[in-house]
C-alpha cells in the first residue's frame, strides 16, 4: 500500500511532491497529469478518479486560471469498491490536502 501526491501550479510543474511505498513516478507522469487536466479544463470538465487493477488515481483543480493548483493523487491503497464509494473518499482525501496546501 503506497501513494503519490503531487501539487502543481498552473503551467504543470511540480511545487509539492510526496511519495511512500510507492515506485518513483517519473516526470512523464507529471506531464500526463497536467495535459489531462488542461485538455479536460479546455472541455469544461476535469475527471475526478481514474481507476485500474491495481491503483487509482484521483485528480482536482482548484482556483482561477492563471493561479490554478492542480492535485493529483496516484495510490493503490483504495484500488477496490465501487467507484461511488472510491471517488466519495479520494475526494476527501484530495480536500484535505488542498486545505493544507492553502494553510503553507
Amino acid at each position: 500500500m503506497g501513494y503519490f501526491i503531487q501539487i502543481s501550479n498552473d503551467s504543470g510543474r511540480p511545487i509539492f511532491q510526496a511519495v511512500k511505498n510507492y515506485p518513483e513516478v517519473s516526470f512523464a507522469s507529471s506531464a500526463l497529469f497536467h495535459a489531462l487536466v488542461t485538455a479536460s479544463l479546455e472541455q469544461g470538465f476535469v475527471p475526478s478518479v481514474l481507476r485500474a487493477d491495481d491503483a487509482s488515481i484521483a485528480l482536482a483543480v482548484h482556483g482561477r486560471a492563471g493561479a490554478r493548483l492542480g492535485l493529483a493523487m496516484v495510490t493503490s491503497e483504495l484500488s477496490t469498491g465501487r467507484t461511488s464509494d472510491l471517488e466519495s473518499r479520494l475526494r476527501w482525501r484530495l480536500d484535505a490536502l488542498y486545505q493544507g496546501a492553502l494553510l503553507v
